[in-house]
């Protein structure tokens, strides 16, 4: 005994056009960009409430705890990867001392 079914409704192709053109969409490549001597970077907030980094290429630079430390840092870490780099950012500011003697 066959059963009977509900009837599909008939879509609106304009009103499904209108909803998915571009223009419904928000732009996401709307960043506010810093500009720095080895090339321009933006900050994002990470969904775990961190600070990050990246390039115009999208490449994630510094991570950090607060907004104004990742601005700080960024430019050196950009200058440390720069082909004028010369090692001066190489340099250890303490020895570890480790151990203690008992």
């Amino acid at each position: 005994m066959p059963t009977k079914t509900k009837s599909k409704t008939k879509t609106d192709t304009a009103k499904l056009e209108k909803t998915f053109t571009k223009d419904a969409v928000p732009p996401t490549d709307e960043y506010t960009w810093f500009p720095s001597e080895y090339g321009d970077y933006r900050i994002e907030t990470t969904r775990w409430g961190m600070y990050r980094s990246l390039d115009t290429d999208g490449q994630a630079l510094v991570i950090g705890m607060n907004e104004q430390a990742v601005h700080t840092m960024t430019p050196i870490h950009m200058f440390a990867h720069s082909p004028e780099y010369d090692g001066s950012h190489d340099v250890s500011v303490r020895a570890d001392q480790g151990f203690v003697e008992l």
